[in-house]
């Protein structure tokens, strides 16, 4: 069994990541606004390389603690 979470881009990645669970909130805390910024910065670039202006695909297999990024 394969799920998908289709994204329309890196602003949509961004948008759920910043508003994740608790531990999340913690970490964004401890880095301040400039590690969040740089943070940001990294993901932008890794969502570029991998997808360009395209969307996102995560898939997450069955199997458990693996997940595959199409």
């Amino acid at each position: 069994m394969e799920r998908v979470l289709v994204l329309d881009g890196a602003d949509a990645l961004w948008s759920m990541l910043t508003v994740g669970a608790p531990p999340v909130q913690v970490m964004f805390d401890r880095i301040g606004h400039a590690g969040r910024d740089r943070l940001k910065a990294s993901l932008y670039e890794a969502v570029e390389a991998r997808w360009g202006d395209g969307p996102i695909r995560l898939a997450n297999t069955a199997t458990v603690g693996h997940g595959t990024a199409a």
